[in-house]
């Protein structure tokens, strides 16, 4: 009997013990996955709810998710909603579509070879590449002089211009180029790449330590780390000048018109930071996605499984409280465990969090077809010689003579143009450029709070931070039409304050990305000293 009974308390003890499992591994199962909730899907926060996903996906190892191999099993996932204000995701990317294989970027157009992340997209989502621009040719165009007795120094702008500086192609192109740019700028070229290589080294040093799952929780802390803060409170004028001795000439002829051709902005009125990676976004190295760079944004999304709810604006208040309105508005509900703000947002102590901080950068996107008047670009003998693109150069402080700030052919057409231009153009404004006015095929305008770019201008020192941490009032917002929970606020975009490429946008996503991750115990603290050493080996 007392075998019998120890038998059945050992047997009732172990259905106990299963039983207690089931019931925890039930509640585990139906414990609610971390959710995610990105305001803003260009590409900001596309790559933000991207990183978020993959990374948390392959159990916080970001040198494994940024891979591309497939996630391992019993890994937390996160479920990621987006809400885009607007009809259509993308935000500043997306193409105009002109004609049959004729679909040019009216927004952000092009990433550099040497940007880790844009490359590491297209590659990883399977997405075709392709150089925007017809070739790497540079023309610097400047106003005509008067003629013999006139009292103006400068002939009227329709008699168009002389170039400054023609790259040309050719077998012994090169070689012509670069003796064309000795004779007239002598080292200063080779000064001036010197120091833009160094600025774009010590950028790209963000990408190891990042793999580490370094993050920073200011802007101005993550440019501090690369060695970048200094080049925000310099003009790229007179960085160019004091720090490589570049001369003036250079800086008022190419970086100039380089500045103006990338941001519409002065080289006094830039920074050496923006500026400088100005002068990298040329030549035969740049790319886009065939199809649209918007084509990114799309897949990142996909790839992350994200519920997009467009139409669907999310603010902060002054009060902390997050509020949802739009299409959207009864869709996005319940508790999330963190709100990440993709788009332009206040500083430290802002007012709400649908204002703008900075001034956005209005630009004019103009494609027209027609004939140019090969004359007026230094007297070509015809269009075909036209350089990849031409940039309208600084003369003597006065505004830009032309009614262009660059203009180019558009890849797949033999005469469609696109054009920057501060101002809206129709065809009288184009006068002179065309042999007899074009046809307007699209047009739109980068302004106000959607415009083009922020101005990126010298920051004085002590200027108020620009947090990836949105600064939260103290007590849990009490609205009833505000999300509940008061989860923690962050802000993907908050590096745009001093630099803003496609590339640039991704490194603040990642940083973003890893500061959520870290805040739900999914990453956790990089390495330090020789450990990180190791690890990187």
């Amino acid at each position: 009997k007392a075998t019998v009974s120890v038998l059945n308390w050992s047997l009732r003890s172990v259905m106990r013990g299963a039983a207690l499992l089931c019931l925890c591994c039930a509640a585990a199962a139906e414990a609610p996955r971390r959710r995610v909730l990105v305001a803003g899907a260009g590409v900001n926060g596309a790559a933000t709810g991207y990183f978020i996903s993959r990374i948390a996906a392959h159990c916080g190892d970001v040198r494994s998710a940024l891979g591309g191999g497939p996630a391992p099993e019993g890994c937390e996932g996160v479920d990621v909603v987006v809400a885009e204000a607007a009809g259509r995701v993308g935000g500043r990317l997306y193409a105009a579509d002109l004609a049959e294989g004729v679909q040019p970027e009216v927004g952000a157009s092009v990433y550099h070879a040497v940007n880790q992340y844009m490359t590491g997209f297209a590659e990883r989502l399977g997405l075709e590449t392709t150089h925007p621009y017809l070739g790497s040719q540079l023309g610097l165009l400047q106003r005509k002089p008067a003629g013999a007795g006139s009292v103006e120094p400068y002939a009227p702008a329709e008699h168009g211009g002389d170039y400054v500086f023609r790259e040309v192609g050719g077998g012994l192109a090169k070689v012509r180029n670069i003796a064309s740019a000795v004779w007239r700028w002598g080292l200063a070229p080779k000064h001036a790449e010197d120091a833009v290589e160094d600025l774009v080294d010590r950028l790209g040093g963000v990408y190891t330590r990042q793999r580490h799952g370094e993050a920073w929780g200011t802007a101005e802390e993550l440019l501090e780390a690369l060695g970048l803060k200094d080049f925000t409170h310099v003009s790229v004028e007179d960085w160019l000048r004091h720090n490589a001795s570049v001369d003036t000439a250079y800086t008022s002829d190419v970086v100039h018109a380089l500045a103006r051709l990338n941001y519409g902005q002065h080289v006094h009125e830039i920074s050496a930071l923006a500026g400088g990676v100005a002068c990298k976004g040329r030549g035969s190295e740049l790319y886009g996605v065939k199809g649209g760079n918007a084509r990114v944004v799309q897949s990142l999304l996909k790839d992350a499984a994200a519920e997009v709810h467009l139409g669907t604006r999310v603010t902060v208040d002054a009060e902390g409280c997050i509020r949802v309105s739009g299409a959207g508005e009864g869709n996005i509900k319940g508790v999330f465990d963190a709100v990440v703000l993709a788009h332009p947002q206040p500083q430290a102590g802002g007012e709400a969090a649908e204002t703008h901080p900075y001034l956005m950068h209005t630009t004019h996107v103009t494609f027209a077809q027609g004939v140019l008047n090969a004359t007026y670009f230094g007297g070509l003998a015809s269009p075909e010689e036209l350089p990849s693109v031409v940039a309208a150069v600084r003369h003597d402080g006065v505004r830009n003579p032309f009614p262009f700030r660059s203009i180019g052919r558009v890849r797949g057409s033999a005469d469609v143009y696109k054009i920057f231009s501060d101002e809206p153009l129709d065809p009288a404004a184009l006068t002179g450029v065309f042999a007899a006015p074009p046809a307007i095929l699209y047009r739109h305008a980068w302004e106000g709070a959607t415009g083009a770019y922020p101005a990126l201008p010298p920051r004085p020192r002590g200027d108020p931070v620009h947090p990836f941490v949105v600064p939260q009032p103290r007590g849990a917002c009490r609205a009833a039409d505000a999300l509940p929970g008061a989860p923690k606020v962050f802000n993907a975009n908050a590096l745009e304050y001093a630099v803003s490429t496609l590339e640039t946008q991704s490194i603040g996503a990642m940083n973003a990305a890893l500061l959520v991750l870290r805040d739900l115990g999914l990453v956790g603290s990089p390495p330090t000293g020789a450990e990180a050493r190791g690890h990187e080996l």
